[in-house]
Order: structure tokens, then sequence, then C-alpha cells
């Protein structure tokens, strides 16, 4: 979006659709990441295999911000 002196509504509905899109992206990661972790480790390392999941996930979801706000300010 254009940074202007006094944005519209779009602008404000256009931030909404990106962070409900973005929440929903997260959740379907993580759905499916976890469903289908059971197929692809033995039952005995079931709880460490749900753990490394969810950290790699979690991982991302805090690096990623991070990263895109470098990349932002290097083209500023």
């Amino acid at each position: 979006l254009p940074n202007t002196k006094e944005p519209t509504a779009i602008y404000y509905i256009a931030i909404c659709a990106y962070l409900l899109l973005m929440s929903m992206m997260f959740a379907c990661s993580y759905c499916s990441l976890v469903g289908s972790t059971s197929y692809f480790v033995p039952k005995s390392q079931l709880g460490i295999a749900y753990g490394v999941a969810a950290t790699a996930l979690c991982t991302c979801q805090c690096i990623g911000p991070l990263v895109n706000s470098a990349i932002m300010n290097l083209y500023k």
C-alpha cells in the first residue's frame, strides 16, 4: 500500500485481510505438520517428534517477521 497522509477504508481492509490470511496460513501449516507427524515417526518417539515439529514452526514464525523487516530496511 502506498504511504499517504489520509488512508482510506480499503487500506484497513487490506491490512485486516493480510493478517487473517497469514493467521490461516500458520494454522494450516501447523495442523498439516502435526497431523502427518504420526505417519512418519514410530509411536515410541511420537512425543519428541511433536515437540520438535512445534518448536520448528514457532521458531519460523518468530524469525520470519524479523527477516522481513531486515529486508524491508535494506530497501528503505
